[in-house]
């Protein structure tokens, strides 16, 4: 597949999609300390018990989010001192409060709830303008699965097929055993991908050996045979959601190597795209950092130098328009909301039906 337009988003995506506003990264730690309170019944299962006898799991999280200046300070340094039992955890609570709510789920606010926001808008301008769902590739850094949801309300207005919590069968992930008509691929994870530790069902052959799950790698990283794709992280089977740390070299303790072949996928879909818009992605200067988007950004720089507006970079920030500038990106200096916005006016002053 070589997707003719590629949509890279990021935080800022999701923080202007809707109000009450998603977390971006520095408040994500907030956050978190808000939904631990209101979910703190809800959340037995990241005890190492069963939930009844100790809290001790949840008060080390509650500590720890307390005396942090931000999620990824706290993420960093429980990967540099590898704590990374605790981490798995910090970043199981991460997953279900960024969790779409299934009935009546606790929560803190309406952040993610079932509901039509900008991320619809986008796709209705979209799919109205770029032709076959083929010839679009979504990459998202986000966790959350805000773009998703919006995906299955807008395929459900088509053919009835919306999905549950995060499912949506219409989604392309590209992990095994998955399919769909719209690609979004997450290079650092989701918070809907969970190792599927029966495979399947469970069942096992008579006369047959027990089949292998999962393996170690030369890393010390876990690598499961298959990952699957759940309505909410609190319908897994184990707390090993599958997202990277939110630290540097955006590394993760389970299928590691599933996020690289998602990062190999998403570099050829920019390097092939006509066109790649970038929103609300914050352009990193340390390679270390992130790697992948390092290994994006030369990928975008060369695309824009040698194509002339081949690329459009979105965000209302000045610093980050200016950076862009200098990687020859053609700039809009608006919130996602006013981009779409923009989008639609174009669109209706052109004179196409939106029928």
């Amino acid at each position: 597949m070589k997707a003719k337009r590629v949509f890279l988003l990021g935080a800022g995506a999701s923080h202007g999609a809707r109000t009450p506003r998603p977390p971006l990264g520095t408040t994500l730690h907030q956050y978190l300390i808000r939904y631990l309170k209101a979910a703190w019944d809800e959340l037995k299962q990241l005890e190492d018990d069963d939930g009844t006898i100790s809290s001790s799991v949840r008060d080390e999280l509650q500590k720890h989010l307390a005396s942090t200046t931000s999620f990824e300070v706290l993420a960093g340094a429980l990967q540099d001192s590898g704590n990374f039992q605790l981490l798995q955890k910090l970043n199981f609570l991460a997953a279900c409060a960024l969790a779409p709510p299934v009935n009546d789920d606790p929560r803190y606010d309406d952040a993610f709830i079932e509901k039509p926001d900008v991320y619809d808008r986008l796709l209705s301008h979209v799919f109205a303008t770029c032709g076959s769902a083929k010839d679009i590739s979504f990459i998202t850094l986000n966790y959350d699965c805000l773009l998703e949801r919006a995906i299955c309300r807008y395929m459900e207005a088509v053919d009835g097929s919306a999905g549950l919590g995060c499912r949506c069968a219409l989604v392309n992930y590209m992990l095994p055993g998955y399919g769909g008509k719209v690609e979004v691929l997450k290079p650092h994870g989701s918070i809907n991908w969970m190792p599927d530790i029966l495979m399947g069902d469970g069942t096992l052959t008579e006369n047959q050996p027990v089949p292998l799950t999962m393996r170690i790698r030369h890393d010390g990283s876990q690598s499961y045979k298959r990952i699957a794709v759940v309505d909410s992280p609190k319908h897994g089977e184990s707390e090993d959601v599958l997202i990277a740390y939110y630290a540097p070299r955006k590394w993760s303790k389970v299928n590691l190597d599933t996020l690289e072949i998602v990062r190999g996928i998403a570099c050829e879909r920019i390097s092939h795209a006509q066109e790649v818009t970038v929103i609300g992605v914050k352009l990193r200067s340390d390679p270390l950092d992130d790697p992948f988007l390092s290994r994006v950004q030369v990928l975008l720089q060369a695309k824009a130098r040698k194509f002339s507006g081949s690329v459009t970079y979105v965000s209302p920030l000045r610093d980050d328009a200016l950076t862009a500038q200098a990687f020859d990106f053609s700039t809009q200096e608006v919130t996602f909301e006013e981009y779409v916005e923009l989008l639609e006016r174009s669109w209706g002053s052109s004179g196409l039906s939106k029928a």
